[in-house]
């Protein structure tokens, strides 16, 4: 991770936090990230119900098998010493897509409201994980989430905004700036370089 750092910042980019491939993270993954002087770790996968379509204990267990739901329920983030910890919400396109088999964009579109509704109704911290790869698959359902996330008062940021914030903020005070409702936040996950590996994940390997 320090090389990785390193390499980036020669570059001119600067890094503000880190995602565990797979989500493969363990306690030694957030004192790495910590060391390194990272903002956040965003690699804690945390299980979100999707509603009407598509079956919540069937992606439950897939999502144990795939990733280890190490957070189920938790959709705020939690300061862990220096850093900030920002949960992943599981199903994500992952799941929904290659293991669930599902191939309607309605239900993928209907799946992401019902989630954005839950952070509404909690105040909480939508984080979801798209991978570019399926991005003319769900480019609507996103849109369409977007819109309507805009015209309910959710705080649209990104994952370094979101941490700044929460690592910043007092109690008592407002959970998200300007009065919004929840926060939501887009990340992306590019795991497929190669034409091997758009071939391997074509497969279900």
């Amino acid at each position: 991770m320090k090389e990785a750092v390193k390499v980036l910042t020669s570059h001119g980019l600067r890094p503000r936090g880190f995602r565990a491939p797979y989500l493969a993270w363990n306690e030694a993954t957030q004192k790495a990230v910590a060391k390194v002087g990272l903002l956040y770790d965003s690699s804690v996968p945390s299980g979100w119900k999707c509603g009407a379509g598509i079956d919540d204990n069937a992606a439950l267990k897939v999502s144990l098998e795939f990733y280890g739901i190490r957070s189920p329920g938790n959709h705020l983030p939690t300061v862990q010493g220096s850093i900030v910890v920002l949960p992943v919400a599981i199903p994500d396109d992952e799941i929904m897509i290659d293991r669930l088999r599902i191939s309607s964009s309605d239900i993928l579109g209907n799946a992401m409201l019902h989630m954005l509704r839950t952070a509404m109704a909690e105040g909480g911290h939508l984080v979801l994980q798209l991978h570019p790869e399926r991005f003319a698959f769900f480019r609507g359902a996103l849109d369409n989430l977007l819109g309507r996330a805009r015209d309910e008062g959710a705080w649209i940021a990104p994952l370094r905004d979101v941490a700044a914030w929460w690592l910043n903020r007092k109690e008592p005070g407002p959970r998200w700036p300007d009065g919004a409702l929840c926060a939501v936040t887009i990340s992306g996950d590019l795991d497929a370089v190669t034409l091997s590996d758009f071939l391997l994940r074509r497969l279900g390997r």
